[in-house]
């Protein structure tokens, strides 16, 4: 993993991240229905054909976030594989990445921690951005759980609580959250980015399932079609913030699922919809953490002194006011 990937740590958040490294681009012969990758040697030919999809399943964890490093760095290789990219002159090439240089560091300036850019071998640059979701209002997840009866048979197997059966009950499980765990886009830049070819990208998302993601890549492709040769990088990732619940038809209430569906197949999709008793607690957890990291921040109005007060320190606050008040009632 480490000798074709690049670890990369940004400057604020001291998070680790990784970046594919490109290799040489070479052309893609179709045989049959599926298309072949030629390449020169065979281990790295059998390694882009094994490149599949990734999903959480080990929860937040440093095994299972290295797996969804792995799993995105190798998925775009292969996409910048399936792509010949064109003989541009120097002068194009050069103004290509000034471009690239210019909407990086204007998106960095907007989305501070929340991006990190790293750079690939072969002079390609990558990024990848944690979006958060614009929510107006408490918004209430769905999920469609089944419970066992009782009356299951002695000596038979045990059935999933998540799989309808026979012996099953179905309930619908609700809980209300502010905050969404973010989209994870992740793109890598050709050299022929923006005058000729759109960036190699990935859409991870923990709660929704391979089919809504890739419908979210659908229009993040009709973007460029509709306009070619120009950045759009920041027209993506604004969609994605403001119009990608509405564009799924989620206005106050998402449900969870459909569970044990089939992948959409899309290679640009990356789906974390593991199991809801996995992806409700995270949920849970995510919204739980966010509303105390916005409290932390805020500035808080204290009862006892009404002064303000960052989050953080209020508890102190309080209990410092507290004492000189009690101090002054036994004088």
């Amino acid at each position: 993993f480490f000798n074709n990937y690049t670890q990369v740590r940004p400057k604020k958040n001291n998070k680790l991240a990784y970046v594919v490294k490109t290799p040489p681009l070479v052309r893609v012969k179709p045989q049959d229905e599926d298309e072949q990758v030629e390449r020169g040697g065979g281990e790295e030919e059998s390694k882009v054909k094994s490149c599949t999809s990734t999903n959480s399943a080990n929860g937040p964890t440093e095994e299972g976030d290295n797996n969804d490093v792995n799993g995105v760095a190798s998925r775009l290789e292969e996409l910048s594989l399936l792509t010949q990219e064109p003989e541009l002159s120097e002068e194009q090439l050069t103004i290509n990445n000034q471009l690239q240089e210019d909407e990086l560091l204007a998106m960095e300036a907007i989305y501070g921690d929340n991006l990190t850019i790293g750079s690939a071998d072969g002079g390609h640059k990558s990024f990848q951005i944690h979006v958060h979701i614009e929510t107006l209002d408490e918004l209430t997840i769905s999920a469609k759980l089944y419970s066992l009866k009782e009356n299951v048979k002695s000596g038979g197997k045990s059935t999933s609580p998540r799989a309808p059966t026979q012996h099953s009950d179905e309930f619908l499980y609700t809980f209300a959250v502010q905050h969404l765990p973010p989209i994870v886009l992740t793109c890598l830049l050709p050299k022929s980015y923006p005058s000729h070819q759109p960036p190699y990208f990935t859409i991870s998302v923990q709660w929704l399932n391979s089919l809504r993601i890739s419908n979210l890549c659908c229009m993040l492709d009709s973007f460029w079609t509709d306009t070619p040769g120009q950045e759009v990088i920041y027209q993506w990732v604004d969609w994605l913030h403001s119009s990608s619940l509405s564009y799924l038809g989620f206005d106050k209430e998402i449900t969870l699922g459909p569970y044990n569906m089939p992948d959409a197949g899309d290679r640009h999709a990356f789906s974390g919809n593991v199991l809801p008793e996995v992806d409700i607690p995270s949920m849970m957890k995510y919204n739980d953490d966010k509303c105390h990291e916005i409290f932390n921040e805020s500035l808080q109005e204290c009862c006892i002194c009404f002064s303000e007060h960052a989050g953080n320190s209020l508890s102190l606050s309080l209990s410092l006011s507290l004492s000189l008040f009690l101090g002054g009632i036994n004088k």
